[in-house]
């Protein structure tokens, strides 16, 4: 969107009606990416062979829902940073809610532990694979993101862009946490949170250089 479509669209009063088109847009990048990574993982990687063991466990539902809360948060502080003249400040708030439950209880596990086996909870034994492969399972939703705000009108490009692409990150996670064998949440916060960082990070840079306007 151009300043001109916008000038036309706010002079009709229209800017209200954009928000259905923009959430379908966005239930679209969710959906498609999510969809996308799942394919990617089953190809790749497969589920972990002990995924049912895993998901007995509550830090393995506690990681699950630190990363659908990034996704769901960030898709849709996004969304609303996708709608001229909306107040994206309680969006962008609720989006520290699951990095600051996550955080507590990386710490909580990390106070009740001896100090000698810190090292082991935080760093584990698939940190690099983690790290890149969230990364790397985000590039769907990313892509499918940055074509969903390209066709609305963001007022702070760089932001939407970053928050789109910390939610692509978040699903990212969430599908890789069907083959991680990591449940510790010192580890998830630092690892799960560096993976998600990325795409963020690519996402406010295609803001800048695409989605202005």
């Amino acid at each position: 969107m151009r300043t001109e479509e916008l000038a036309a669209m706010l002079a009709r009063g229209a800017a209200v009606e954009r928000l259905p088109r923009s959430a379908h847009l966005w239930v679209i990048a969710s959906a498609g990416g999510l969809v996308a990574a799942t394919a990617v993982l089953l190809i790749a990687f497969g589920l972990h062979p002990q995924l049912l063991s895993l998901m007995a466990l509550g830090g393995w539902w506690a990681k699950a829902l630190f990363s659908l809360g990034v996704a769901a948060t960030a898709l849709h502080a996004a969304l609303v940073l996708g709608r001229p003249g909306a107040d994206p400040r309680r969006p962008l708030r609720l989006l520290l809610v699951p990095f600051a439950v996550m955080a507590a209880l990386g710490a909580g596990q990390l106070a009740l532990a001896p100090v000698g086996q810190w090292g082991d909870l935080i760093v584990g034994k698939t940190w690099l694979e983690c790290m890149v492969i969230v990364a790397g399972l985000s590039v769907p939703t990313m892509v499918l993101s940055m074509r969903a705000l390209a066709a609305v009108a963001p007022t702070r490009p760089m932001l939407a862009g970053a928050v789109a692409g910390l939610g692509a990150g978040g699903i990212g996670a969430s599908v890789y946490a069907l083959h991680c064998p990591e449940i510790a949440p010192a580890f998830v916060i630092v690892w799960y949170g560096f993976g998600m960082l990325a795409p963020a990070v690519v996402g406010a840079w295609v803001g800048w250089h695409w989605l202005r306007w």
